[in-house]
């Protein structure tokens, strides 16, 4: 899942309820790896965590690319779950 407190937070890809432990957290900006200001933390449940400027996030597609036993997930911005502006 994407995860963001407010519009100014960074974005939380949380991959959780896997086994085998090895998974595979990426992200992408336009379709092409981004790994800049990412930060991992390893367990069984693992999160990536992206800190973009606001403006940045508006004017280009990310998305979170997790690869588990041979199988692919993205999720993108319309997939961000939030508790702000509802």
């Amino acid at each position: 899942s994407l995860l963001q407190k407010d519009p100014s937070s960074p974005v939380t890809c949380h991959a959780t309820g896997f086994f085998p432990s090895e998974v595979k957290i990426s992200w992408q900006k336009n379709r092409q790896d981004h790994d800049e200001d990412v930060d991992l933390d390893g367990t069984f449940q693992k999160r990536s965590t992206l800190d973009v400027k606001p403006d940045e996030w508006k004017n280009s597609q990310f998305s979170c690319v997790v690869e588990h036993q041979g199988k692919t997930i993205r999720k993108t911005a319309d997939d961000i779950m939030t508790n702000f502006g509802k």
